[in-house]
Formats: structure tokens, sequence, C-alpha cells
């Protein structure tokens, strides 16, 4: 591999991190029952997938394992967005 497919990688690798920490942040702003089953869904679905994509298995064309992981945090970011549009409605309801 050469120094741009390196580069590249490792420029890809900084962007997800960032972009799982401020999705971890933003439900911080959640109330505490919603909070918690959110960050582990989250935490749980990136670890799985993590986890599979890192530990080498034999070569096929999808890992079902690293699917159930995205599955599960997709699930938890939609949890996530659907909680932060109650919370924005319910605060724009207030203000009429």
């Amino acid at each position: 591999m050469d120094i741009i497919g390196i580069v590249a990688g490792l420029s890809i690798g900084v962007v997800a991190v960032i972009a799982f920490i401020l999705i971890i942040r933003s439900t911080f702003t959640l109330e505490k029952e919603d909070r918690t089953r959110i960050i582990d869904l989250l935490v749980i679905g990136a670890i799985i997938y993590l986890v599979h994509m890192i530990i080498p298995t034999h070569s096929t064309i999808y890992k079902p394992t690293a699917l159930a992981g995205f599955l599960i945090f997709l699930y938890g970011f939609i949890i996530l967005i659907y909680k932060k549009f109650q919370e924005g409605y319910r605060g724009s309801r207030k203000e009429r």
C-alpha cells in the first residue's frame, strides 16, 4: 500500500471517530431513560461491527456479524433522531 492509501485510510478513520463522538455527545442532552438505552445500542453496535471487521475471518462478499453490528448501531441512531425530533417539536409547540 502506498502513502496515499495509508493517509486516506487514517483520515477516514479519524472522521469516523469524530462523527461517533459527536453522535454520543448529542445523546447526553436526552432524558436519562432514553439516553442510556440509545448509548447502549450505539456502543454495542459499533463494538460488534469494529471487532468483526478487525479480526481476520474467512473471505466472503459480506460479513453477517459486521452487518448485524451496523444494523444495531443504525437502530440506535434512528431512535436518537426520533427523540431529538420529538424534543424539538415539543419545544416549538411551547413557544406558540
